[in-house]
């Protein structure tokens, strides 16, 4: 009896790495800079660290905002396109990246949502 080969996991092409990438960037720059617009018009900060980072200094949530992205998706992409790197890490960290796009999608979409409401009152 045959038994069924398992295919082999293959990782996303590198311009699909790099638009990911690129969109958790320019995700969290769209995120940093609404929200301190936002935060002039008497909004309120919900992430605790985030607040508790914005009433300190700012330029430390910019360097977060543009910081971590930028360390985070090139590390990653090192790691998804390294051949030699277990396929267990590179498929997990394939999954990490998709899953904070969706989590930054989500954010966007909540920002655009509240500039709808704010411009908008009739179709909010």
């Amino acid at each position: 009896m045959l038994t069924p080969v398992r295919k082999l996991w293959t990782p996303p092409d590198w311009r699909v790495l790099t638009l990911v990438c690129v969109f958790l960037l320019v995700a969290n720059v769209f995120d940093a800079y609404h929200t301190q617009q936002l935060l002039g018009i008497h909004a309120q900060e919900v992430n605790p660290l985030m607040r508790h980072l914005m009433e300190r200094d700012q330029s430390i949530v910019w360097a977060l905002k543009i910081g971590v992205p930028l360390l985070l998706g090139c590390a990653s992409a090192f790691v998804i396109l390294h051949p030699r790197a277990p396929a267990f890490w590179r498929r997990s960290l394939w999954y990490a990246l998709c899953l904070t796009t969706a989590f930054y999608a989500f954010i966007v979409a909540n920002l655009i949502s509240i500039y709808v409401r704010i411009l908008c009152p009739a179709l909010g």
